[in-house]
């Protein structure tokens, strides 16, 4: 190749370059700076209920994680490496305490910058009810009924709540995490009237569960429970409490016990073949097909209720 070419070729080469680097700085001053990712917004909550209260609250603005899936009990559940991963850079894990989801201690404990939040404040807790004794010591007992959220009243006191501790954490959406609130204190009120109508036809108003979840549903709407068939959440009964259970049965003349969607109703037949009772199947916790909503799960229980009595 001619001299002279090459150094032509070299001449432009050296050009073209410059041009470019002047528009490079040109354009990239013209850019607008991308600014950096705001911090993700997320919180879990243990049990479904309580997740669709937390999840009615935050909208859109918040990502919300259930722990324990539909169909599981709180009261048997174990953590897993799984639900580690799912609520990793959550800020929040609400739980309700006092014995049902303890185990969100450790998962708070696990996770840097987690907090455990029990949702119980402003609501008046029911001690742990024994009807009868059954001649043993529970060393496990918790200090109250943590099924307080099986009242709608106690459910709003619970969005309260929420709302309260979303605005600390997200102050840029207070005002919308209020107005939720607000929304769902409406749809409350809602729901407890259409239970008390369910179950203002009901003559007897006593009732025998699977186990002692149902004392605040029933002080809400006028109900009595007159005993569980475990004494505590995944205790057997000795003989002298199913005895004394039986007896109250007699005299509160029910024709129906009710099992629970959580558990298996085996241990039930065999009493409820000596005290020709029916088994009726309420559900305290759900989030399966067709009971997806707080308020969906308080009415179907009264209609279970309603429908049996």
């Amino acid at each position: 190749m001619p001299a002279r070419f090459t150094h032509a070729l070299a001449g432009l080469l050296a050009i073209t370059g410059f041009i470019a680097l002047i528009l490079g700085f040109y354009f990239s001053s013209q850019s607008p700076t991308v600014p950096a990712a705001a911090p993700e917004k997320k919180v879990a909550a243990t049990i479904f209920p309580l997740y669709d209260i937390v999840r009615q609250i935050a909208g859109e603005r918040v990502q919300v994680r259930l722990i324990v899936p539909p169909g599981g009990s709180p009261h048997t559940y174990e953590p897993t490496p799984s639900d580690l991963r799912a609520i990793r850079r959550a800020s929040a894990v609400y739980a309700i305490g006092h014995g049902l989801d303890d185990w969100a201690a450790s998962l708070a404990a696990a996770e840097p910058g987690l907090t455990r939040v029990v949702v119980d404040e402003n609501i008046t807790l029911l001690p742990p009810t024994v009807p009868f004794s059954d001649g043993a010591t529970d060393e496990e007992a918790a200090d109250f009924d943590p099924h307080y959220f099986l009242d709608d009243a106690n459910g709003r006191l619970i969005a309260a709540n929420i709302a309260a501790d979303l605005s600390r954490r997200f102050p840029e959406d207070a005002a919308y995490f209020d107005a939720r609130r607000q929304e769902f204190d409406a749809q409350m009120e809602e729901t407890g009237r259409q239970i008390r109508n369910l179950l203002a036809s009901v003559k007897n108003r006593h009732i025998i569960a699977m186990h002692d979840a149902w004392y605040y549903f029933s002080r809400a709407y006028g109900l009595t429970v007159d005993g569980s068939f475990e004494p505590s959440a995944g205790r057997e009964p000795t003989p002298q409490y199913l005895a004394a259970l039986g007896a109250a049965v007699k005299k509160a003349g029910v024709r129906t016990i009710y099992s629970e969607q959580q558990v298996s109703s085996a241990a039930l037949e065999s009493f409820a073949r000596d005290y020709n009772l029916n088994i009726a199947v309420l559900d305290p916790e759900s989030g399966r097909p067709g009971l997806d909503s707080y308020s969906a799960l308080l009415i179907y229980n009264a209609s279970v209720i309603a429908q049996n009595q």
